[in-house]
């Protein structure tokens, strides 16, 4: 039997995403109109763009349900606040993933008319897609959404009613950790938002911390920028495994608000 209760753990799952270069987020805080609120820019180019632009999606800012992806150097982890007030959709997989057959059934065929066809099909609006999420729990992780958080596989295959036949949550193959993305839920806020708001909390190795605050401060001879100040004061996780450490903090984030 499921430890959280699956309507509460739905609604309170955070949201996650890392950043894979210390210097780029330090020119986001430096860059910014207003300085005590550095925002997350939408994507230009690169693959993001090519997914959007093919299959027809707005620009966004990328983050997945409770998935902390590790190929990144910082990570963000956001309360389900982030979203209100927001235009935006979510996916049940990594679309990037499956438009470029990273992931089963689509392994090795980038921008197959499937792929394309299931990323523009298999998505919900920003306010209304946390039922379909629980319906997918509840189908795919005996409506568990701890495991879900932890990384454990979905408990079933091919079998669940929920979802297309394509999904890549179905598929066995699929259930490694290095694969995870293709089973987490992507969201995709069609605007900037302030990095700092609504920030359940931040993480990152130490040395990355010295990297950015080092730049940020001209190596300590000059006070902090409110944007870097901002960051600071939310107490950044210092850990080598930052993003399993981050993982923990939203599940005992989850647990508490559950049992509250």
């Amino acid at each position: 039997m499921p430890d959280w209760p699956l309507e509460c753990s739905v609604q309170a799952m955070p949201l996650a995403r890392t950043v894979k270069q210390w210097k780029w987020l330090a020119e986001r805080i430096v860059d910014t109109m207003d300085p005590s609120r550095p925002s997350w820019a939408l994507p230009q180019g690169g693959l993001a763009g090519d997914v959007e632009r093919v299959c027809g999606l707005s620009p966004c800012v990328y983050l997945f349900a409770g998935y902390v992806r590790p190929r990144g150097v910082v990570a963000f982890a956001y309360t389900p606040e982030v979203e209100r007030g927001r235009q935006g959709e979510v996916g049940s997989f990594d679309s990037g993933g499956v438009y470029t057959g990273r992931c089963q059934p689509f392994l090795g065929s980038k921008g197959s008319p499937d792929a394309i066809h299931l990323i523009q099909t298999e998505r919900w609006p920003l306010d209304a897609w946390r039922g379909a999420f629980g319906s997918y729990i509840q189908e795919y992780f005996h409506g568990d959404c701890q495991d879900y958080l932890l990384g454990r596989p979905p408990a079933f295959a091919r079998s669940p009613a929920w979802g297309a036949a394509d999904l890549p949550a179905r598929y066995e193959e699929n259930y490694r950790e290095r694969d995870r993305a293709s089973w987490s839920w992507e969201i995709r806020i069609q605007e900037r938002f302030p990095i700092g708001e609504h920030l359940l909390a931040w993480s990152c190795t130490q040395d990355t911390f010295n990297n950015l605050n080092d730049y940020l401060t001209d190596e300590g001879r000059s006070p902090p920028l409110p944007g870097w100040q901002s960051l600071l004061d939310a107490e950044p996780i210092r850990r080598d495994n930052f993003t399993d450490v981050l993982h923990e903090t939203m599940r005992v984030w989850v647990e508490e608000r559950c049992r509250s």
